[in-house]
């Protein structure tokens, strides 16, 4: 069978159908969807270091929240912070809340006020480089406040900053990223917020002990460690090629990407990428006029918005709201305040190992097939929680406690073993190259108010001096979970192997989510043909 002209992207071979991308990048396209995982690391090891090096900030972004999360039950914060009230120093519930917001409000305004701008005027690095400094800064108000109100000042300016350090991190990762790594190096950003997350427990806990102001200083100090180092490097990074391309600077664009391949013939490897982002930047022009936020809402990109909106808030409310309050489930469980917090820690370590081992599930079976997979899985394990605590005399028989524990440790694994390190690979190539800042950066911002009423809601559903649910709302977030289950299947596609511009025509022809692995690339048609014959 012949294959159709470039205008017609649609030809039917015996199986399927075939994406045929313009003649001028086919050869590249071709070469991006034969190479193979391993040859990809060994040709390419500088961008997986430089990818790994990006997704930084996100563990320091966890470790604030982390630590600020426990410091309500430090004595000395409380101390320093709070009132005396009934014979004890305590933090205010308004302000706990105050707090805790300031950080999804700032990742609100940072978030999209990046992306309205300075990433697109002035490039992700130097972007990045501000960011820096601008976080150094919020560090110095929180380690020397004299107050608490001054305290919510610096979360609310380094909440902002992290809405920006979201936005470039996950973004750039998938475009300096070759295809076979491009998921891999992508997820990478949910392993850094499972360390920062990890780290911030493990600090907390080592200071718990002190009674003086170093055991809530100390920790914020340390957050200075991953400036230093980031501010050491990013002058050295290399700035997006995609971007570049976009100011028409395809010179620069072949320079960055000769110095980090590793290929004999690097400079014309590197003109044959730039010529796919040229003719993926071209399309994308065409279909979509301009580059504001509304285009995020018209035409194919409002299904891709869509996709990137509904698959953040799942990480919120398909259960992951459990994960951040797992010591304090664990205490209300029964368990001992010590076991409670040795769990949790334990926890972080399972969610450590099942996004290491999403990387080799993600080059198996891909995208689609293991979001699905475990959204079913997390809806099953949060009934189970639920009815371990409806059982008679539950709170009698500590071996119904474990148990319901150890739900919540198969729930963390697959947790990060499936829909968390997906969802990140799904921001990065769900949305249009010339939008991915403005899409992500609304699905940041949409999942900060999800996460705002989830800060509010949660304490009144779990603390026993109100709801009392514990376990119990394993049914609230399984019922949801359950319906995210349907939209995942219906509405997810498979992106894996997909190169942007492959992507770009699906999208813009309107294919179902469960036909997209149906279409055959260029290069796999090639294949399909000569083995045929």
């Amino acid at each position: 069978m012949e294959k159709q002209q470039a205008s017609n992207p649609l030809a039917e071979p015996v199986k399927g159908r075939v994406i045929v991308v313009n003649e001028e990048a086919r050869a590249a396209t071709g070469e991006e969807h034969k190479l193979g995982i391993f040859e990809a690391l060994s040709t390419y090891p500088k961008i997986v270091i430089w990818c790994m090096f990006l997704c930084l900030p996100i563990i320091g972004i966890q470790y604030d929240q982390t630590v600020m999360g426990a410091y309500y039950a430090l004595p000395a914060f409380q101390q320093r912070y709070g009132r005396f009230v009934g014979g004890k120093f305590v933090i205010e519930a308004q302000w706990q809340t105050a707090i805790t917001m300031a950080g999804y409000l700032g990742q609100i305004f940072g978030a999209l006020g990046v992306a309205l701008y300075p990433l697109d005027r002035f490039g992700p690095r130097r972007t990045l480089s501000a960011a820096v400094l601008g976080i150094t800064g919020c560090i110095f108000i929180q380690f020397f406040s004299q107050s608490i109100e001054v305290l919510y000042v610096g979360e609310l300016l380094q909440g902002i900053l992290s809405g920006c350090f979201i936005v470039i991190c996950v973004s750039y990762a998938s475009e300096l990223a070759p295809l076979a790594l491009r998921g891999i190096l992508s997820s990478y950003a949910n392993l850094c917020a499972v360390m920062g997350q990890f780290i911030g427990t493990g600090v907390t806990f080592a200071f718990q002990g002190r009674l003086d102001q170093w055991a809530y200083r100390v920790p914020f100090a340390i957050q200075w460690w991953w400036c230093l180092l980031y501010f050491m490097f990013i002058w050295f990074t290399p700035e997006s090629p995609y971007w570049l391309v976009r100011k028409d600077r395809e010179e620069d664009a072949v320079k960055v990407l000769t110095r980090l391949s590793g290929r004999h013939d690097s400079e014309q490897d590197a003109r044959n990428r730039v010529l796919v982002i040229r003719e993926t930047n071209r399309m994308e022009k065409e279909m979509s006029q301009g580059a504001t936020f509304m285009d995020c809402f018209r035409g194919a990109n409002l299904r891709r918005t869509e996709i990137c909106v509904v698959a953040y808030i799942i990480q919120i409310w398909g259960g992951g709201a459990f994960q951040g309050y797992s010591t304090l489930f664990f205490e209300l469980a029964g368990l001992p305040s010590k076991n409670a917090f040795a769990l949790s820690l334990g926890t972080k370590a399972f969610a450590f190992t099942g996004t290491v081992l999403s990387w080799f599930i993600l080059w198996r079976v891909g995208r689609r097939t293991l979001y699905c997979s475990g959204e079913a899985m997390l809806t099953v394990f949060l009934f189970l929680i639920g009815i371990l605590d409806v059982i008679p005399h539950y709170s009698s028989h500590p071996g119904l406690q474990y148990a319901q524990a150890f739900m919540l440790f198969l729930f963390s694994f697959v947790y990060d073993c499936t829909i968390g390190p997906v969802e990140y690979v799904l921001l990065g190539e769900i949305s249009s190259t010339r939008l991915r800042g403005k899409t992500i950066a609304v699905a940041l911002a949409i999942k900060a108010v999800f996460g705002i009423v989830n800060s509010v809601s949660m304490p009144y559903m779990m603390n026993s001096d109100h709801a009392n649910w514990r376990g119990k709302a394993g049914f609230l977030f399984g019922g949801l979970n359950l319906l995210f289950t349907l939209w995942a299947f219906m509405r997810i596609p498979e992106t894996k192997g997909r190169t942007f511009e492959e992507i770009d025509l699906l999208f813009e022809m309107g294919v179902k989510a469960r036909d997209f692995r149906k279409y055959l690339s260029d290069a796999d048609f090639e294949e399909h043909q000569s083995s045929a014959g």
